[in-house]
């Protein structure tokens, strides 16, 4: 697995379409996004990405789930 900060921000940007697929077929719920995001987290911290860029990379994702 490629420990780039493009390969994250590739991965986050696929998980907010699948969730706007899913808004789009099934419509919204309350925790929508949580599971996905926590995984993401986990993949981050394993990663050898600096602090400030997994920071960058969770609040991005993180923020752009509440706007959904």
């Amino acid at each position: 697995m490629k420990n780039t900060y493009k390969f994250y921000d590739k991965q986050a940007s696929s998980i907010i379409t699948k969730l706007q697929n899913r808004i789009a077929k099934k419509g919204y719920c309350e925790n929508l996004g949580q599971s996905e995001l926590r995984k993401f987290e986990d993949s981050l911290n394993k990663s050898e990405l600096t602090y400030p860029e997994k920071a960058q990379l969770t609040e991005m994702l993180s923020s752009t789930i509440n706007e959904l």
